[in-house]
């Protein structure tokens, strides 16, 4: 009787010392304290910093970039347009139409490399020259014989020239057919110049056709 006894209340001495036992568990295991949290807080403030900082620099490469290739295209575009026109430019004495009349700001040719001409179209009389448009803009403006003004290319405080070089190679600015002259009728190189704060564009092109023509014959009688 007495051993059931002390069992009895060996038993309930252990299951209220478990009951005891039960809270300080549960304390232990509610949640995060001010300190963790604030760890926390940290750790992921350092993570969206580094994350926006390489998204920021993607994305400004990504911009260059894409001026890079635009500005390539456009430059690209109009050496293409600057070849064509040159390198078709004919020979002609300075008492006909279209002979080639060049300074500093452009200059004028019968060109078989018009740019809105077909495989059916004569040669015919163009113009390329530079111009200033809006503020502080240069403008390269091409013109056929009849037709209006296309502007090839632009540029924000630029300044430019045209050069002419001979069968020596030497650069002449500006570039005048002599009258009676039957040589020296085209450049052999025509150079476009432009400056401005993006730097320097050089653009060159070279004229196909040989500078000179046949004398006409001259009869012995006169």
């Amino acid at each position: 009787m007495s051993w059931v006894v002390g069992k009895s209340v060996i038993v309930q001495i252990l299951s209220s010392s478990d009951a005891m036992a039960k809270p300080a568990v549960l304390s232990r295991t509610r949640g995060f304290t001010l300190l963790e949290m604030l760890v926390a807080l940290v750790i992921t403030s350092m993570l969206v910093a580094l994350i926006t900082g390489a998204l920021f620099y993607v994305l400004q490469v990504r911009e260059k970039l894409g001026r890079e290739l635009v500005d390539g295209t456009t430059v690209f575009r109009t050496q293409s347009w600057f070849e064509t026109v040159v390198a078709g430019c004919l020979p002609i004495t300075a008492d006909q139409e279209g002979s080639f009349a060049g300074e500093e700001r452009g200059f004028k040719a019968l060109t078989q490399g018009a740019l809105r001409a077909s495989a059916l179209v004569p040669p015919m009389p163009v113009e390329l020259r530079l111009e200033n448009g809006g503020t502080n803009e240069l403008r390269l403006e091409y013109k056929e014989a009849g037709g209006k003004s296309i502007v090839l290319a632009r540029w924000e405080n630029a300044e430019g020239h045209f050069r002419y070089y001979d069968a020596l190679g030497l650069a002449h600015d500006d570039w005048k057919v002599a009258i009676g002259a039957y040589e020296n009728l085209v450049p052999r190189l025509v150079e476009l110049e432009v400056k401005s704060p993006a730097g320097k564009e050089l653009y060159l092109a070279a004229v196909q056709a040989d500078g000179w023509v046949e004398r006409p014959a001259t009869l012995p009688f006169n």
